[in-house]
């Protein structure tokens, strides 16, 4: 699907015209494995910036890919997993994150799935770049809910029994998130997903595509049971956040070269001062 040579070129203008991402994933790479050798962390950083530069190239091509494109390098057996999802009747959360290429996924489930999907995302920065990436997203019929102004939409869904998948490895505000524990770091995450499996009894898959070395993808999809936690209030709000994170931070662990390191997946860390009696939030970018 990506040419060698082509492939060299996009690593190598973004390993050297992003310097600063370097440091980042390093620092991520530092906190997140502490045990691991210095050689070992810049290996992990070289497959990054490899794995970022396959991503963006297949982006370029994704309106070119036919059906029989993606059922050609997507390889796919989780029909019946969906279909008893959608059997419950009480709306579907997909959990994702960036990992491998999630573009490629979402735009490929449509095609696998056999119906579109709801995807929840952040607004980008750049106008531009937000709104040619939704676009694209939307091309064959999957719904973007960006965050804010239109999440009653994704509560309309889910009481519709439709799917909505969210991406949840990156940085959430202290203050509308639940502090979990990731790669043995006190951190936030996310919590909307658990909300919304808690107060609606939803149907939550893990899913995520993994590229092997032929350059095709293998995908991975399997149901997290939370049966022994389903009151809604905060304390299972956080636990079933925390079991979502634990979930994603094992597929990271199976091969961390496909995560996106490039987040500031740490910006607020929970830190306690024992002189003080105080806890407080940090972060490692400085």
């Amino acid at each position: 699907m990506v040419c060698s040579k082509i492939r060299e070129i996009f690593r190598s203008v973004f390993f050297y015209l992003y310097p600063y991402r370097k440091k980042i994933v390093l620092k991520n790479l530092e906190l997140c494995y502490p045990e691991k050798p210095e050689e070992w962390r810049l290996n992990i950083l070289k497959e990054a910036y490899n794995n970022i530069s396959i991503i963006l190239f297949e982006i370029l091509y994704l309106k070119k890919l036919s059906e029989k494109d993606i059922r050609e390098y997507i390889h796919y057996d989780y029909k019946e997993i969906f279909e008893n999802a959608y059997n419950k009747g009480k709306g579907i959360i997909l959990i994702s994150a960036h990992y491998s290429n999630w573009e490629l996924a979402a735009y490929g489930l449509r095609f696998l799935l056999g119906k579109p999907i709801n995807i929840l995302v952040k607004h980008q920065s750049n106008s531009g770049v937000n709104n040619e990436i939704n676009r694209l997203r939307e091309l064959h019929g999957n719904k973007v809910i960006e965050l804010g102004a239109s999440l009653r939409q994704m509560f309309s869904m889910i009481k519709n029994n439709e799917l909505v998948c969210f991406v949840i490895d990156q940085a959430a505000d202290p203050r509308f998130s639940c502090f979990i524990d990731f790669f043995n770091v006190k951190t936030t995450a996310f919590n909307g997903p658990a909300k919304v499996a808690l107060k609606y009894n939803s149907e939550i898959l893990v899913g995520y595509m993994r590229r092997e070395n032929d350059l095709k993808y293998t995908t991975e999809l399997y149901r997290l049971d939370y049966s022994d936690i389903n009151e809604y209030n905060e304390k299972n709000i956080c636990e079933l956040t925390q079991r979502i994170q634990s979930a994603y931070e094992e597929v990271i662990r199976k091969d961390p070269s496909q995560w996106l390191w490039f987040h500031r997946r740490f910006k607020s860390i929970l830190k306690y001062d024992s002189a003080k009696n105080i806890s407080y939030t940090d972060s490692i970018y400085r």
